[in-house]
């Protein structure tokens, strides 16, 4: 309505003007050139408001930026040759930040300090978050993205068979767990259960739970895989260790609610949803699944299963 109004006001000044200047009203003598005349103004200012449009829609992506806390931890978010942050994680917050019209930076702190930042607004986001209440007060979860699995490693045994915590604990095997690990709340209530307490012993880090393990201090002990092979290597995991997954923690994105609008986080979780659904979680995992010592399915959030 607003550039219908102004083109035909413009029309008009034109028409005033050709008169007043020219001294002949050619308009008079040549009414299909008043047609003419107006049909080509009229088509070069909506022309001119659409090019104005384009602009200010790009203008607007642009500016919309969103600075992300990580911390090194491949396969999902660390730092290439060419110091470009890549990852799983890190390449589909990259492809739906980008779907959406924002550019992703990335700002290398610990976990801790990351989380303060994303609740005072010094950052806008984060990877790799699992679902708490009191998160949820200050930040905008996303759906979920990708699993991450607790797992008990236990030395290779030949003829051994166990596949769940619930079971390891029943036989009668002792845990190893570490002190304040956010474990899941099926793998809480298992090993805070006052039946099996006698089988757990608590590490105060995870390199100290390793060594405990090392000197037979228990038989297995709870952890996630990227924890274990960034500490003592995939070969040596691999030749040591059987896995036996306990259960799978539904990982977010973060963003914070003082800097992050709802609508955007809204736009992007409804991107988010539909590439996954179209296979953006495998593509982009496959790229790494040499780094991972498991598998793509193994992070998948749709594999829920654990057999508890």
């Amino acid at each position: 309505m607003t550039v219908a109004v102004k083109t035909a006001a413009s029309a008009r000044h034109i028409d005033h003007y050709w008169r007043t200047e020219s001294g002949v009203d050619m308009f008079a003598t040549e009414p299909h050139l008043r047609r003419i005349f107006c049909s080509v103004v009229i088509t070069a200012l909506m022309v001119f408001a659409s090019v104005v449009l384009i602009l200010r829609t790009g203008l607007a992506q642009g500016s919309c930026q969103i600075v992300a806390g990580y911390e090194h931890d491949p396969p999902y978010h660390y730092q290439d040759e060419q110091g470009k942050v890549i990852g799983i994680d890190a390449d589909i917050l990259r492809i739906i930040l980008d779907d959406v019209g924002c550019q992703l930076v990335f700002e290398a702190n610990p976990w801790k300090r990351t989380l303060i930042g994303v609740r005072t607004g010094k950052l806008d986001a984060t990877l790799g978050a699992s679902f708490k209440d009191e998160r949820a007060t200050w930040a905008h979860y996303s759906i979920p993205y990708r699993g991450q699995p607790h797992v008990v490693f236990e030395n290779k045994v030949p003829g051994t068979n166990v596949a769940s915590l619930s079971n390891y604990l029943k036989e009668g095997h002792s845990v190893g767990v570490v002190l304040g690990w956010h474990y899941t709340d099926k793998i809480r209530k298992l090993i805070d259960d006052p039946a099996y307490q006698s089988l757990i012993e608590v590490a105060p880090d995870v390199e100290t739970l390793i060594r405990m393990h090392s000197r037979g201090r228990f038989e297995g002990f709870l952890a996630n895989p990227s924890a274990v092979v960034n500490r003592m290597g995939e070969q040596r995991l691999n030749e040591t260790y059987r896995m036996i997954r306990a259960d799978i923690d539904i990982l977010h994105f973060l963003f914070s609610r003082e800097t992050v609008d709802a609508g955007l986080v809204s736009q992007f979780n409804e991107r988010l949803e539909e590439r996954i659904e179209n296979g953006l979680f495998f593509d982009v995992c496959k790229k790494y699944e040499r780094l991972l010592i498991s598998s793509c399915d193994f992070l998948s959030t749709k594999n829920t299963e654990t057999g508890n």
